[in-house]
């Protein structure tokens, strides 16, 4: 087999040369050193390629539903048996687990509700990572669980795969509630929103008096003004909008809501009843949800 020159090197004090190899996945290669008419004895060396990944059958996950999910770790190589696979959450190891015979190795996460999280899983010096939203609630809202309420008015609420539609049928104020309590720390909620409606009539979303007014001419500290475009069917962008509020303080407690990533303002000296209220004003005027999140800051 003929030779391939893959370096020229000068030796220290002591007499030594290294090189650095970097692997090419060519196979079995074999190295030897020429100095002044001398060989060294050969180094022989598997150049194997190896791939490792990391998958998960989840990437959002609902506390108050007891829900998990798989993280599967994948190593290919030439010997993918027995090979042990590190799952961590920080500097704190989950679990250790070792390969079978398809280099594949799993490890179930449960949901704690702490907000997002940054599994790190190592293997035969190779590492990876997949971004958990681990939420205290979340759901898509396509299909009925009891979570809203009709507490004043007429109205309706239909699930769909395009989440949940709340429309007015009457002429007066109609309200809905969210029939979970949301938590007591500091925590961010948010929520893809289509709202239909006109100049003068537009729903909205509130948080007890405060209000996120899908309106042009809200009020700012207890009203939070928004952009036309957000109950048009037509805008820039083009709707569905993401909303999400953050929610600080104890007892009383400052919101800051955002229209994707733009803030729209500030609420401050909320009182906490724990309720996310949705009002709709007069007859044909409407609000479509979906992937609600509920979820620590």
């Amino acid at each position: 087999m003929a030779k391939e020159l893959i370096a020229v090197l000068v030796t220290d004090n002591n007499g030594e040369a290294t090189h650095n190899y970097t692997g090419t996945g060519a196979g079995q290669t074999t190295f030897v050193a020429e100095s002044e008419n001398l060989i060294s004895n050969s180094l022989t060396i598997n150049d194997i390629n190896t791939t490792f990944t990391v998958t998960a059958d989840k990437s959002i996950l609902s506390y108050a539903d007891n829900e998990s999910c798989t993280i599967t770790a994948t190593y290919e190589g030439e010997t993918v048996n027995g090979k042990t696979v590190v799952f961590k959450n920080g500097e704190t190891v989950l679990a250790t687990k070792t390969t079978n015979s398809n280099g594949v190795a799993t490890y179930d996460y449960e949901s704690q509700g702490v907000g997002d999280v940054t599994i790190t899983v190592e293997c035969m010096n190779l590492q990876e990572t997949y971004e958990i939203e681990d939420c205290y609630f979340y759901d898509t809202l396509t299909t009925d669980k009891q979570l809203f309420s009709i507490a004043t008015g007429s109205g309706t609420l239909t699930y769909s795969n395009d989440g949940l539609t709340f429309r007015d049928s009457t002429s007066s104020e109609t309200k809905v509630l969210f029939d979970k309590q949301l938590p007591t720390s500091d925590y961010e909620v948010s929520y893809d929103i289509v709202a239909y409606g006109n100049t003068n009539n537009k729903p909205q979303v509130c948080f007890e008096d405060f209000f996120l007014g899908i309106n042009n001419n809200g009020y700012y500290g207890r009203r939070v003004s928004v952009s036309d475009n957000i109950w048009r069917e037509t805008g820039s962008p083009t709707p569905p909008h993401t909303i999400k509020h953050k929610i600080t303080g104890t007892s009383s407690k400052t919101v800051e809501t955002y229209q994707n990533s733009t803030l729209l303002g500030t609420a401050t000296s909320i009182n906490q009843t724990r309720l996310m209220q949705i009002f709709a004003y007069e007859n044909g005027r409407s609000i479509t949800f979906t992937n609600l999140k509920i979820k620590p800051l």
